[in-house]
């Protein structure tokens, strides 16, 4: 019963991430990720914090190593580059590595205490877009 839950979850994030990567507009592929991520993360926090860790099924654990979600979000940052709609000096394997390193249980819980999903998605997409920085004047 637990494998059958942690598969379907693990289908869920690979099925969020095949969908963002369809996405011709690449902020709201971003955008896809990090809601869809935080959706998943609401629903199923304490699994996440099994499958972030490795502790689970064989078979599962197979599954998720399958799934490769830093490889597949750093197309979506390099088709983004291509487009011009990020910086070209960005690299790609950081940036999905900084953007999938939000979607774990323990950045997301304290948060949602007084956060919405979408409240929190919106913040951490504007901080990946625009950073901690102040403008330019």
């Amino acid at each position: 019963m637990i494998a059958a839950i942690i598969g379907g979850v693990i289908e869920r994030i690979g099925a969020r991430l095949t969908a963002a990567a369809a996405i011709e507009d690449p902020v709201e592929a971003v955008r896809s990720i990090l809601t869809g991520g935080f959706a998943i993360m609401d629903e199923y926090g304490d699994l996440m914090a099994t499958l972030v860790s490795g502790h689970m099924p064989a078979a599962c654990k197979a599954q998720f190593e399958k799934q490769d979600e830093i490889a597949l979000t750093a197309a979506i940052i390099r088709k983004g580059i291509t487009a011009g709609a990020f910086r070209s000096d960005l690299d790609p394997l950081l940036a999905a590595a900084l953007l999938i390193g939000t979607l774990v249980p323990w950045n997301y819980q304290q948060p949602r205490v007084s956060h919405s999903v979408a409240q929190i998605s919106a913040g951490f997409l504007d901080l990946c877009l625009n950073g901690v920085k102040v403008a330019a004047p």
